[in-house]
């Protein structure tokens, strides 16, 4: 049987809730979320003294242009039809 996408988001969001609880528990800085543009999990490593991100996968940069891209997406598909 085919899973929906939405399904397959919810499990996603489960899967990520229950990462995290596990890193709360191992008292380690490590979140994983969800970006709900692109559909990627993104993963930040903090300081855990200071809170300061000090990685993330991907970073905040990448994220940005994945936006402007769907953004861009948008505009062209809305121009052509």
């Amino acid at each position: 049987p085919l899973v929906s996408k939405e399904e397959q988001r919810e499990n996603l969001r489960s899967a990520i809730q229950r990462l995290n609880d596990m890193m709360k528990e191992s008292s380690r800085a490590l979140n994983f979320s969800m970006d709900e543009t692109t559909d990627r999990v993104v993963i930040t490593v903090k300081n855990a003294n200071t809170g300061e991100v000090v990685r993330q996968i991907p970073d905040a940069t990448f994220l940005r242009v994945s936006h402007n891209l769907e953004n861009l997406k948008g505009v062209l598909l809305n121009k052509s039809t």
